[in-house]
C-alpha cells in the first residue's frame, strides 16, 4: 500500500509543525523526531505495532485537532487524539 496524502494526513503533519513551534529546533528533533522515526521503523518491522499510537503521534494529532477547532470529519481511528 502506497502513501496517500489526505486532508487528515495534512492535519496530522501540521500537528508536528505545532510541536516544533512549541519545542524549538533541538528539543523537537530530540523529543519528537527521534521517537517518531524509531516508531515508524518499528511499525515497518512489526506489523502488530501501530505507529499512530506512539505518544508523539497522538500529541501531534491532539494539537492539530485543537488548532483546527475539532473538525467533525476527524478520523479518530486513523489519527487518535488520546490513548485508548
Amino acid at each position: 500500500s502506497g502513501f496517500v496524502q489526505t486532508e487528515s494526513t495534512t492535519w496530522h503533519e501540521f500537528g508536528h509543525f505545532l510541536q516544533f513551534r512549541k519545542l524549538g529546533y533541538i528539543r523537537f528533533y530530540l523529543l519528537v523526531g527521534v521517537p517518531s522515526f524509531y516508531s515508524a521503523i518499528k511499525a515497518s518491522l512489526f506489523k502488530s505495532y501501530n505507529h499512530q499510537t506512539a505518544q508523539v503521534e497522538i500529541e501531534a494529532n491532539a494539537y492539530s485537532f485543537e488548532y483546527f477547532k475539532h473538525p467533525k470529519n476527524w478520523p479518530f481511528k486513523r489519527f487518535p487524539i488520546e490513548k485508548f
